[in-house]
């Protein structure tokens, strides 16, 4: 998939999401449903503008350092006396556990201490945040949104590095976003 595309679809699943956001917070506060404010949607456009492509690359840095599939070696065969013939098996090999592994682990924690302080960044920019302010809502926002996305993350990751196939796994997290772009949404505007 190229990575317009993957911008394209993540961004649309954004918008979606800042408007369930917005109409969740309008039926709790008891006013119009329909009333969207552009602005926070706006925000969050920019954001997966952003995040999008970092996070296509830190996939595809994953996959290459720890492939999700075992590696067959290639085969040798003799035909005579001097011919030699080297096949290698098209098929995919099987889950590779510990690279699996890895790549949660990496994503759980790397992956996090670069996404959490880049959304509080780029939503506080938008707002007209100074760089202190920033850095204070990293400080005091970064360990409550971890432990919220501990809730979601960790099964998407698993499903993700096992069975879906890296041109396909930002997609895939955008998609299990949705609810959670929501808390998000609902968290950035508060």
């Amino acid at each position: 998939m190229a990575l317009l595309d993957t911008i394209l679809q993540s961004t649309v699943l954004s918008v979606v999401s800042n408007i369930l956001a917005q109409m969740i917070a309008a039926y709790q506060a008891k006013t119009d449903l329909f009333a969207f404010d552009i602005t926070p949607i706006t925000h969050f456009i920019i954001y997966t503008i952003i995040n999008v492509p970092i996070n296509v690359i830190w996939q595809d840095l994953l996959e290459s350092t720890f492939p999700s599939s075992i590696v067959e070696p290639p085969t040798v065969e003799k035909k005579g006396d001097k011919k030699v013939e080297v096949k290698v098996k098209t098929g995919k090999g099987g889950l590779n556990i510990t690279n699996t592994l890895a790549k949660f682990a990496l994503d759980q924690t790397v992956g996090a201490a670069v996404n959490i302080p880049l959304f509080l960044a780029v939503i506080g920019l938008c707002k007209g945040q100074s760089v202190a302010d920033i850095v204070g809502t990293v400080k005091e926002d970064f360990m409550p949104i971890y432990l919220a996305g501990a809730k979601l993350w960790p099964a998407v990751s698993l499903i993700s590095f096992a069975a879906v196939p890296v041109e396909r796994r930002v997609i895939f997290g955008s998609v299990a976003g949705v609810a959670w772009n929501i808390y998000l949404s609902l968290k950035a505007s508060g």
